[in-house]
């Protein structure tokens, strides 16, 4: 088996762990892994994987991903990830943190310019 089936932690960069608390801490999110999969799903939406500078362990994989659902939508949405969905999941939401930075940092953070954003982002490839 690979590393990456074997995988049992997510990990999120030092910016995506202070971005986490940020968009709790200004209840945008309820909990910081609601708004890890957000990131995810930006990250897919606008079709864009970063990669994870100093990295840190952050969720299980058990308690993050319970049925294999978040797995199975990264490899079906992006199949060459099929032999490390967790990293793919990584990096999909490092580049959603990088994205959501600078309007959480100012406060102005919208689902609304997220979602046109990535609709941007989709109509341009």
């Amino acid at each position: 088996m690979s590393e990456d089936v074997e995988r049992v932690t997510i990990s999120a960069s030092d910016t995506g762990n202070d971005l986490l608390a940020r968009l709790v801490e200004d209840k945008i999110f309820p909990a910081e892994m609601d708004a890890y999969r957000f990131a995810i799903g930006l990250g897919l939406a606008l079709g864009k994987r970063a990669p994870l500078p100093n990295r840190r362990t952050k969720f299980n994989v058990g308690s993050f991903d319970k049925d294999g659902g978040m797995a199975n939508l990264i490899v079906a949405l992006r199949p060459e990830a099929s032999s490390d969905p967790y990293r793919a999941a990584e990096e999909l939401a490092e580049a959603g943190f990088q994205k959501m930075s600078a309007a959480v940092n100012a406060g102005e953070f919208r689902f609304s310019e997220m979602f046109e954003m990535a609709k941007e982002a989709r109509s341009g490839q």
